[in-house]
């Protein structure tokens, strides 16, 4: 992909410090990169200095020029093909109870209610949270290679926020699916999400980016009459009245948070 311009976020980092990329080489298409260290581990930091603001930048450009095209594709650092993304920082989210409510519900309600198309290229596994991230974009498209969706919490100990209730009885289309992603922790595989029955993927590409970017191309012109995030939240309305509800502590006891986050850092 022939780049016209970068923007490294946060704003002013250098190369070697910076989570997230924003790169444009069309005129109508964007495409955010994650690089959150390996996992792309949601937290607040990577969330409101990285993912917010270039989704800001996204939809102050589009703006600007009025009634124009525009789509985006976000995809997972594509120096490696093992993670899209692994879900949320476990420290955070096991120890600050307003986690969910303050910051990974105003990303998930942003990509909701995002004004331009949303093409999510998962270049490898996204679990948990990660899973969560793919379903609130508009299309899905997905590596042939190796990369599963999984809903891991229960193998975890962790309660769900009412949030990504919503959002999996949102997009997922039946109960016996979703007993299987929530209840059993299936690892969800590329062909499986793409046949009809699920059909939680758009694509299952060799050539990811291309296929991606080709999707965003051809689902631009959506935007065009401006309402596009509008229509979106009206058919989002039951997940976005759900984030209110997350004011609860998620964890049971603080000895219990303890004892995962020690968990997840084997």
């Amino acid at each position: 992909m022939s780049t016209t311009s970068v923007i490294q976020f946060p704003l002013g980092s250098t190369s070697d410090k910076a989570l997230a990329t924003l790169a444009q080489s069309d005129p109508d298409v964007w495409e955010l990169e994650m690089h959150s260290a390996a996992e792309n581990r949601l937290h607040s930091h990577f969330i409101w200095n990285c993912l917010m603001p270039a989704l800001d930048h996204v939809e102050k450009e589009w703006r600007q020029k009025g009634g124009f095209p525009g789509a985006l594709v976000l995809t997972g650092q594509k120096s490696q093909k093992k993670f899209f993304c692994n879900g949320l920082d476990f420290d955070e989210f096991s120890t600050v109870p307003s986690f969910a409510r303050d910051s990974f519900n105003p990303i998930l309600r942003r990509l909701l209610t995002f004004p331009l198309p949303v093409v999510a290229a998962i270049n490898g596994h996204a679990f948990a949270g990660g899973f969560i991230l793919a379903l609130v974009c508009d299309y899905r498209i997905i590596t042939s290679g190796k990369a599963w969706c999984s809903m891991n919490e229960r193998l975890l100990g962790a309660p769900l926020p009412t949030s990504v209730n919503a959002i999996i009885n949102y997009r997922l289309p039946e109960s016996a699916i979703i007993r299987k992603t929530i209840l059993e922790t299936h690892r969800w595989t590329a062909k499986e999400l793409a046949t009809p029955e699920i059909g939680l993927i758009d694509q299952v590409a060799d050539d990811l980016l291309a296929a991606a970017h080709a999707q965003a191309k051809k689902v631009a012109p959506l935007a065009k009459t401006g309402v596009f995030g509008i229509l979106k939240a009206g058919l989002a309305k039951d997940v976005l009245d759900a984030m209110k509800l997350d004011e609860r502590v998620i964890w049971p006891t603080d000895d219990h948070a303890s004892a995962l986050s020690r968990l997840a850092r084997l």
